[in-house]
Formats: structure tokens, sequence, C-alpha cells
């Protein structure tokens, strides 16, 4: 069997310019000792129309943890969202 994954389901808003080329290296789980997981995600594929009609995003982020019980964040350029 394959690790167990958490599917997190999130809206990002009022997206800059910057940040309209949404891909998978912008976003890192980081645990509570401020180390970065290995990387371990997937997007719906509906977030690419999504930005590109507005800078509105909502998709589902699929985390597979290193370690049970652990608090994580995830990072999206200079947003930090907390998986508690």
């Amino acid at each position: 069997m394959g690790k167990e994954k958490d599917i997190i389901n999130i809206t990002v808003e009022n997206i800059s310019d910057e940040d309209m080329k949404i891909d998978p290296t912008m976003f890192n789980v980081v645990g509570e000792n401020g180390s970065k997981t290995k990387q371990a995600l997937t997007f719906d594929d509906k977030i690419t129309q999504i930005v590109n009609r507005g800078r509105k995003a909502t998709f589902d982020y699929e985390v597979y943890p290193e370690e049970e019980g652990v608090n994580l964040e995830l990072e999206f350029g200079r947003v930090v969202i907390k998986l508690n």
C-alpha cells in the first residue's frame, strides 16, 4: 500500500501578477521544526483555467506527511497556510 495522503482544499485570492504562473515547485510542505519535507503533491487540473479567468484559485492539494501528528505549513509564494 502507498503512503496515506491528506487532501486539503485551498482557495488563494488576490493573486499578484508574479504569482499567476502556478506550478508545484512553488509549494513546499514545512514541518514544525522548519525543515521542508520531500515534495510530494499534485494539483487539480482546473487550477490553470481558474487562474486565467481571474485572481482567485481553488484547488485540491495532496500532501503526503512524512510523520504522523506533525503540524504542517504550506508555503505558497509569500503566503504561509498552516495545516493543523
